[in-house]
């Protein structure tokens, strides 16, 4: 079956999706393969300055690698050659300031990232260049105030947001300007903080928890731009903190370990230049008792300016100030509440696999099958199995502290979503055994070893039919992608001309993961084998990101049950 070369423009989170299909069962090369790259190697890896292109020889990213893996800032760009985003990258996921731009150089959306998921501000532009929508994020989810207006600057919803749920009242209007209400249930307990200037623009606001201080909080310039967000155990500072410039620059990011100021501290220049800080440098004064105005920081230095407005982040609370809307308004249609429904997309961009995993390749998907017995394993792969190059080839037994209390639980698939957007059925499943396999999800990169394993259980599916067993591959990932991740799904399978031979599922928000504590760097990449009853008869949490078991093994654990 041919591949088709649409698939080469697919989104980043969505390349896994398509690497899975676009070739998992056609047993060809990866159709997201390019072989025009350059760049220093040390040994079989990748190491210091890359320059990616695609198979035209077409310049489609630059920046560094250390032994194969992204690191620090990487800069992508159109064929026209116009950059389209900008991102670093630190233990495999995304990280510090990030910026997306059309191809006529206007800014399409730019926040920051922690740890792979977005922190702190965001802010997303129409393509006329007016703003479309701006908020904060807390790991990934909507947290605080949301606003959004259309293409010509007229509002169309605002409101509060809480550990990613719509909270309080909400205010929209339609294009007429008549305004409507949506009020949304508060948690038990919880309740909005807002402070303002003279004025009546935003100044601090938060969420206390039981009267407490808790989670993302944010101070603002007069402007209404934030000046300090960072999150708050009652009055200790916890994580990651950002400052930005009236700008909206975003100028330092900083970390707190229960109070705690780490040892390094991040500024950057207006040219987006970063540079380490000492945390000597802070003095971390008190609060003076008086709120300083934007203008008094102009011309001083970096440490002084968070001196002052980190004081007045972590300030006794002033009197609260509710968001004002007319709660007598009438209930706002349907097609008003949809733009603030779901959290804004990212059009994130693919990563090449490395010269080393596509010449592994094969041998991955031959380990996956059967353990590769008798194939040796391309040179500096070790890591992939037990003896040395040229004996039996087996993948490790994992990690049996993590897979051990697994065995005899039953497993919550009612927490994965199928095609319709519903959770499973389990109850559709019994009688009959079922491999889960869980996939590490997204890390800026398509996960080599995810792909050769699908391959893998995609050569071995009629076996498994054979022996009476489903076959579910579960994808993990943030829920706001739920929706495309299903639509690249589909897309796939039109290009491939048939569906994928098991059930994909998804995990939103990696619910499941966190229930079966295989969190990793994202998800340890995890293959159950559950009895009729539903229990897990079989575990296997992978060591690393390569150690998983082969369908031949699995295969026999099915069996087994028979």
């Amino acid at each position: 079956m041919p591949h088709s070369p649409g698939l080469r423009t697919v989104a980043l989170w969505i390349g896994l999706t398509s690497a899975l299909l676009g070739g998992a069962c056609a047993g060809g090369p990866s159709p997201l393969r390019t072989s025009q790259s350059s760049g220093p190697f040390v040994g079989s890896k990748r190491n210091g300055y890359w320059t990616l292109r695609d198979d035209k020889g077409i310049k489609t990213a630059n920046g560094s690698y250390v032994n194969d893996r992204l690191a620090g800032r990487w800069n992508y760009f159109f064929p026209s050659g116009a950059k389209k985003w900008d991102v670093g990258y630190r233990d495999e996921k995304f990280d510090g300031p990030s910026t997306w731009w059309r191809e006529d150089g206007a800014a399409r959306c730019a926040g920051s990232f922690v740890a792979g998921l977005e922190s702190g501000q965001w802010t997303y532009w129409n393509d006329n260049g007016s703003i479309a929508v701006q908020g904060d994020f807390d790991r990934g989810r909507r947290h605080l105030g949301w606003a959004y207006w259309d293409r010509n600057g007229k509002p169309l919803a605002e409101g509060y947001v809480y550990r990613g749920e719509r909270v309080g009242v909400w205010g929209y209007w339609n294009p007429a300007g008549e305004h409507f209400v949506e009020t949304f249930a508060m948690p038990a307990g919880v309740s909005l903080h807002r402070e303002v200037w003279a004025d009546g623009a935003p100044r601090r606001e938060g969420f206390l928890e039981n009267g407490v201080r808790s989670g993302r909080w944010v101070t603002r310039h007069e402007n209404g731009l934030r000046r300090v967000s960072g999150e708050l155990n009652g009055d200790t500072p916890v994580g990651e903190w950002f400052a930005w410039t009236p700008d909206g620059r975003l100028l330092a990011r900083l970390t707190f370990n229960n109070g705690k100021l780490a040892p390094n501290w991040t500024v950057w220049s207006a040219e987006g230049e970063e540079r380490a800080r000492e945390a000597r440098l802070l003095r971390l004064e008190p609060f003076a008792g008086k709120w300083s105005a934007t203008a008094e920081a102009e011309g001083k230095p970096v440490e002084r300016v968070l001196d002052v407005w980190l004081s007045e982040a972590l300030s006794p609370l002033g009197a609260n100030q509710p968001l004002e809307l007319d709660p007598a308004a009438p209930q706002p249609p349907a097609e008003l509440t949809a733009v603030a429904a779901q959290k804004p997309a990212l059009p994130l961009e693919r990563q090449e696999w490395t010269d080393e995993e596509q010449q592994n390749m094969e041998f991955l998907v031959k380990l996956y099958s059967d353990g590769a017995p008798r194939m040796n394993a391309p040179s500096g792969s070790r890591a992939y199995s037990r003896g040395l190059r040229g004996q039996a080839k087996q993948v490790e037994n994992g990690d049996e502290k993590l897979s051990s209390p697994l065995i005899g639980r039953r497993i919550q698939l009612g927490k994965v979503r199928g095609r319709d957007g519903k959770p499973l059925d389990p109850s559709t499943l019994a009688g009959k055994p079922v491999v889960v396999t869980i996939l590490r999800g997204m890390a800026g990169e398509v996960c080599v070893y995810c792909y050769t394993q699908v391959r893998a259980l995609c050569d071995a599916m009629p076996e498994f039919r054979s022996a009476g067993a489903e076959v579910i591959v579960v994808y993990p990932g943030e829920s706001d992608r739920l929706e495309t991740f299903w639509s690249a799904l589909s897309e796939s399978e039109q290009f491939e001309g048939r569906e994928a031979p098991f059930t994909f599922a998804y995990d939103p928000d990696f619910e499941l993961v966190r229930s079966l504590s295989i969190e990793g760097k994202l998800a340890l990449p995890t293959t159950l084998v559950l009895g009729a009853d539903g229990t897990i008869r079989f575990a296997y949490v992978g060591a690393n990101t390569a150690d998983r078991p082969d369908a031949a093994r699995l295969l026999e654990q099915v069996k087994k049950l028979r």
